[in-house]
């Protein structure tokens, strides 16, 4: 997909899987920071990243924190174009 710059791609899978919008507000500063959209990340990222918030939120009871994410995660291309990304543990 080529969008232009107002327009986003979605999958219907992942909408029929329960994505919705507006999306949170970390997912978008995730993507806007890597430079990506959503269509880039594989269906296992998305839910790495929602159980990530689910976690702060829910159980820490915090804000959900980028430089916490950074900490534990990253994003790695999952083939040689790097237009596919999959969350990876960060190096330490």
């Amino acid at each position: 997909p080529n969008p232009n710059k107002e327009e986003r791609v979605c999958f219907v899978p992942f909408l029929l899987r329960g994505l919705a919008f507006p999306i949170h507000p970390f997912l978008r500063r995730l993507l806007e920071f890597y430079g990506i959209q959503l269509h880039n990340l594989t269906p296992g990222s998305i839910l790495h990243i929602s159980a990530f918030v689910a976690l702060c939120e829910l159980f820490l009871g915090i804000e959900v924190h980028f430089e916490l994410w950074r900490k534990f995660f990253c994003l790695v291309p999952r083939h040689r174009g790097g237009s596919i990304f999959d969350v990876g543990g960060a190096e330490v």
